[in-house]
């Protein structure tokens, strides 16, 4: 109610307008980073377990490892390692791989054992769904930052599904995990220790493990909800488009003139209280008979005789004019 309520005030003030599901999304993103890296140091971090005092088994660790334990001492079993701290005024510890057939945790007990590598492979396998989940609710959060009120949108319902299954898949894989390590840690793995036998002493890596696992379910959690949003027509938009909207017609001003009016400063002549008189001349009383007379008489040139081509051969070559 508050989100909508916030969003429809935001779309009235004029201010961009989210799509409801992105603040699922996005707080959906945020608890896949928190699982993810929670999920990762739990796998690798030795100490899912702990033992303390002078009753650690050092003999099962190995021939390598010294003797010289106290009741401060420490002895940290995980996945993958063990490491023990000795906590004497050195700082000395001594690390190696786990051992699948006499070394802790699992001692060489076939049950211990399997629940041993079913604890491991479900850490792992969670934490590839929780990367590849991670990736998708990213595009699917990038999808809807870029979503508008006006424009065609598609709603990634099909990526958004894949990422809420993988989610929730790596969220039963932390369980899992975690679970697996109970079984070990309450069950009496050695045959021949009679202290820390069952181990127990849940550390570190365990609770982190535990956090994952609940962060994981938040985020399905979130995306769930974030998927039933997903095709909803956003209310706020829906709101804002049932308003009335009044236009105001503003006109267009005058455009300016290219070249500016000059004003003179002297002011022009006074206008005369009598009207402009104008000449007027009589019309023409002349009238001709016969067209016009020339004062030229025409030419009465005559010719008696012409010049043969070729010499005069006889005849006279000069004009009378009369």
């Amino acid at each position: 109610f508050f989100f909508d309520l916030f969003d429809s005030t935001m779309a009235k003030v004029g201010k961009p307008v989210k799509h409801p599901a992105s603040k699922f999304w996005a707080l959906a993103l945020i608890f896949l980073i928190l699982a993810l890296v929670f999920c990762i140091f739990a796998c690798f971090f030795p100490a899912w377990s702990r033992y303390k005092g002078s009753g650690i088994p050092t003999s099962e660790l190995g021939s390598y490892v010294s003797t010289a334990v106290t009741s401060d001492s420490r002895l940290y079993l995980g996945h993958w390692m063990w490491c023990l701290y000795y906590e004497d005024p050195l700082g000395t510890q001594t690390c190696a791989n786990n051992a699948d057939s006499t070394g802790p945790p699992a001692y060489g007990n076939s049950k211990c054992k399997g629940f041993w590598w079913a604890s491991r492979i479900c850490g792992l396998v969670g934490i590839g769904f929780l990367f590849l989940a991670l990736l998708i609710v990213f595009m699917v959060t990038k999808s809807l930052k870029a979503w508008k009120p006006h424009e065609p949108w598609k709603a990634p319902m099909g990526a958004a599904a894949i990422a809420c299954l993988l989610t929730v898949l790596a969220a039963g894989l932390c369980i899992a995990s975690w679970a697996c390590w109970i079984v070990i840690a309450e069950e009496s793995c050695s045959n021949t220790l009679t202290v820390w036998n069952p181990f127990q002493g849940y550390s570190y890596s365990f609770i982190v493990m535990c956090f994952a696992s609940g962060w994981a379910l938040i985020a399905a959690l979130l995306m769930c909800l974030g998927l039933m949003k997903l095709k909803k027509t956003p209310k706020a938009v829906a709101e804002v488009l049932d308003d009335e909207v009044t236009f105001e017609v503003v006109p267009t001003p005058a455009a300016a003139p290219l070249y500016p009016e000059y004003v003179s400063e002297y002011p022009g002549p006074a206008p005369s209280a009598y009207p402009p008189q104008y000449p007027t001349y009589p019309a023409p009383t002349t009238s001709y008979v016969g067209g016009p007379r020339s004062a030229y008489p025409s030419p009465t040139t005559s010719y008696e005789s012409y010049p043969a081509y070729g010499g005069n051969k006889g005849y006279p070559t000069t004009n009378t004019y009369y």
